[in-house]
């Protein structure tokens, strides 16, 4: 019994820790979650300009003053900080962030030809599709790729050292 306990002190990389999970989820979820944000923000910002608001039921309500741009550059501000915030205290593992980062290209990769005037058909398709192909051909998403991609090479720096 002893040996046990001491075998296991010295290889605490043996059991599946409880907590080993969650980076993978956040690697997986929190890129597309980033993303339909960035779509739904970028739509918002749009329709701003316009002096206007998107509803969740594609309905465009009218906003009187000039104001409204600045709300939701503020809120892309805060996006970033929070994608930020997250990735940096959950995402320390190569393979999480090798996640993260495969996952925001595969995203932006497939929605660039969509999002660039490729004809869909003209039946309806739902907010959120059109939300993730704005969010994944944001510059911010390529800006995530490339801080992601430049963390990678700092981290690999480093390891060499």
């Amino acid at each position: 019994m002893e040996k046990m306990t001491s075998s296991d002190k010295k290889n605490p990389g043996s059991t599946l820790q409880p907590g080993s999970a969650v980076p993978i989820v956040v690697a997986l979820a929190g890129p597309l979650l980033v993303v339909l944000l960035t779509g739904y923000l970028t739509m918002q910002l749009q329709a701003a300009y316009a002096n206007a608001v998107l509803g969740f039921n594609f309905r465009i309500v009218g906003v009187s003053g000039e104001w409204l741009p600045y709300v939701w550059r503020l809120a892309f501000v805060l996006l970033a900080v929070a994608a930020v915030l997250v990735y940096r205290l959950t995402i320390r593992a190569t393979a999480a962030r090798l996640a993260t980062l495969t996952t925001l290209a595969v995203l932006a990769t497939v929605a660039s030809p969509i999002g660039s005037g490729l004809p869909l058909d003209e039946e309806q398709y739902p907010l959120m599709l059109y939300m993730g192909i704005e969010g994944a051909k944001s510059p911010f998403t390529l800006a995530l790729i490339g801080a992601i991609f430049a963390e990678l090479i700092i981290v690999a720096r480093k390891g060499r050292e």
